[in-house]
């Protein structure tokens, strides 16, 4: 039994690991900088996120690892993969693929029962990006009207 757990614990972690280089890939394809949405906003979010999964309920990690590994899909396939090099397009892009991640992997179930650890991991300084904030209304919408 604790064998299995072990595993399954080292899994996860070289698999949050795997998704979050998504953003580095992404990076070393693009060389948009620090400004630009991989290494302002989707690495470092990925990592805080799975630095602090610990604080979140069976719900909420499964959220994370879902968000995780679709926003890295998405990178990998979509940008990467569609040799996207602009970087304003890229950040278009990337932030237009949160919300449907968010909803496939059921964040307003999530959130319910996580709002503080929520409220501790969103980093402050993303409350202030155009982007971002329209991510919020746009899943806070989706969260009122679908239950």
């Amino acid at each position: 039994m604790k064998i299995s757990v072990l595993v399954a614990t080292l899994s996860a972690i070289v698999n949050a690991q795997n998704d979050c280089n998504a953003y580095n890939e992404l990076e070393s394809a693009t060389s948009c900088g620090s400004s630009g949405y991989a290494m302002n906003y989707g690495l470092p979010n990925c990592e805080n996120f799975s630095k602090r999964e610990d604080i979140f309920d069976a719900r909420g990690k499964r959220f994370i690892s879902c968000t995780r590994g679709c926003l890295a899909r998405f990178v990998r396939e979509e940008l990467i993969g569609g040799n996207v090099k602009n970087c304003a397009t890229i950040k278009s892009m990337a932030f237009a693929s949160h919300v449907p991640c968010y909803k496939k992997c059921e964040f307003c179930q999530a959130l319910f029962s996580n709002k503080i650890a929520f409220a501790r991991v969103f980093r402050f300084s993303d409350f202030f990006n155009a982007n971002a904030l329209r991510q919020v209304a746009d899943i806070s919408w989706n969260c009122i009207w679908s239950g």
